[in-house]
């Protein structure tokens, strides 16, 4: 850990977060895909094949009133993976977008949150 001086002269302790890729979600929401997806079964067969490739398990669920996604793998590392390669591609002329669900990144906040009220308290 390093020490760094804060800003009223005294020093206090850097705390880094270790996030392990076990700690990630195994879910992908894709976002502005191609209206058709929802109804044409050819399309979603080519949809499909995209992330099969890095998940031959992988899951779907589609959401047309929300014009959403969401792709459930077996790990966070197939997530991962497919997010890095396949965000911002484009699919059937849209520019398909894939983020992990918006649950993890509240949890991550409740948790920072709770650990630094806890070493707050601790100190006082």
């Amino acid at each position: 850990m390093e020490l760094q001086e804060a800003v009223n002269g005294a020093e206090e302790e850097e705390v880094a977060v270790d996030v392990q890729v076990t700690d990630l979600l195994n879910a992908l929401i894709a976002w502005k895909v191609p209206e058709d997806l929802f109804t044409v079964s050819s399309l979603k067969a080519s949809f499909e094949s995209l992330f099969r490739s890095f998940d031959p398990d992988v899951q779907f669920q589609y959401f047309r009133s929300f014009q959403r996604v969401r792709i459930s793998f077996r790990d966070a590392t197939a997530a991962a993976e497919a997010r890095l390669r396949l965000h911002k591609t484009d699919f059937n002329g849209k520019e398909m977008r894939l983020y992990f669900p918006q649950v993890m990144q509240m949890f991550l906040r409740m948790e920072r949150s709770l650990l630094f009220s806890n070493v707050i308290f601790h100190i006082i």
